[in-house]
């Protein structure tokens, strides 16, 4: 988690607005990209869900992992990638 990550999955409406809203108060863009099916011959450990890209907007820091995880980690249905639950 040494790295900021560009985006967050989110499995829900729910779990898409508390990340939106956390961006928003670090002055980040948040743009939502909805995900199809997963590809064939891939194992997914969630359903199919929302990609959350974020920006920083002029003057801003970057998104930063250790800050995300603190934010959102009692948030349900918040991914830092495939495999990796923040709840």
């Amino acid at each position: 988690m040494d790295r900021a990550p560009h985006s967050l999955l989110a499995e829900d409406a729910a779990a898409v607005a508390a990340i939106v809203a956390e961006a928003d108060r670090r002055g980040w863009d948040a743009r939502a990209e909805a995900l199809g099916e997963v590809a064939p011959g891939r194992t997914a450990a969630f359903p199919p869900a929302v990609r959350v890209w974020l920006t920083a907007r002029p003057g801003a820091a970057a998104p930063d992992a250790r800050i995300l995880v603190r934010a959102l980690r009692k948030v349900p249905g918040v991914l830092l990638d495939e495999t990796r639950r923040l709840h």
